[in-house]
């Protein structure tokens, strides 16, 4: 009986797991949209030629690095769930 519960549980955790990656990953991206779009949208109004060109460039490239790293918070969270979620179907078989 107490093995089927900590089986259930491990599994409800591994889908809270995989819940709560994707909602971080998706203030993740929204952070990195929000900034991005903030800059490219002072980037002309300030400055001319070559600058708002770097700055441009360095802003897409810092968009890109943030959504990677949503990108990896994201398969971190959805692959410890998936653990949580394979030991608690493990544990279930087993007991």
């Amino acid at each position: 009986m107490a093995i089927g519960i900590v089986s259930v549980l491990l599994i409800v955790m591994g889908l809270i797991s995989a819940g709560v990656g994707a909602l971080v990953a998706r203030h993740a991206l929204r952070a990195a949209h929000r900034t991005h779009h903030r800059t490219v949208s002072l980037s002309p109004a300030t400055l001319d030629g070559w600058d708002a060109w770097f700055l441009d460039g360095f802003s897409a490239l810092t968009a890109g690095i943030r959504w990677l790293s949503a990108l990896g918070v994201w398969l971190g969270w959805t692959v410890a769930g998936a653990g949580l979620m394979w030991l608690g179907l493990r544990l279930l078989q087993h007991g």
